[in-house]
């Protein structure tokens, strides 16, 4: 009899570990990985929204993604191509970071303040990774500037990269697009 115990004891440790390996894989799954190089293969724009006087949001046409470091806040960063321009933004996921600067200007008589600041962020919402990006502007005068800019990554069936962008500028209604990349 005691082997017979023996034996389940041992049955039971070895379905424990394989349910535990299964609940790995499972969340290993969850979190997609959007790490090379890709291309723009579909840009799609809300042409319903109203002509913002604002300049027109920033469209990579070319991505390359990379991921370093381990959980619980590994870094992403993400260098954007378009045109002439190259634009790379670094997140340590699972954290908000910030910058805050500014100035004085009252030595010169025109009197006020400006300044600055600015956050972003990028956490994973189950399969989706979501950035988020925000800045205000101080400008001496007293007007105030606030541009956010949210995005959500995500793999379509074919495993593109799927990234639906909103941006926002002060109380203006968000525009929004969505940009589907294919794997170089």
């Amino acid at each position: 009899m005691g082997a017979h115990i023996a034996l389940r004891v041992r049955l039971l440790v070895l379905a424990s570990g394989l349910a535990l390996l299964a609940v790995a894989a499972t969340a290993a799954q969850a979190r997609p990985d959007f790490t090379g190089r890709w291309k723009l293969a579909r840009l799609e724009v809300d042409t319903t929204m109203p002509v913002s006087s604002e300049p027109a949001p920033f469209y990579p046409q070319a991505l390359t993604v990379t991921l370093e470091g381990e959980m619980p806040s590994p870094v992403l960063t993400v260098e954007r191509r378009a045109q002439d321009d190259v634009r790379t933004d670094v997140f340590r996921i699972g954290v908000t970071e910030g910058m805050t600067s500014g100035f004085l200007r009252g030595v010169s008589g025109t009197g006020g303040a400006g300044g600055s600041s600015s956050s972003q962020s990028a956490d994973w919402k189950g399969a989706t990774l979501v950035i988020k990006k925000q800045r205000s502007d101080v400008a001496a005068d007293g007007r105030v500037t606030r541009a956010l800019r949210n995005e959500t990554w995500s793999l379509d069936a074919r495993g593109q990269l799927v990234i639906v962008v909103s941006d926002q500028t002060n109380d203006d209604e968000p525009r929004r697009a969505t940009l589907t990349f294919r794997r170089q």
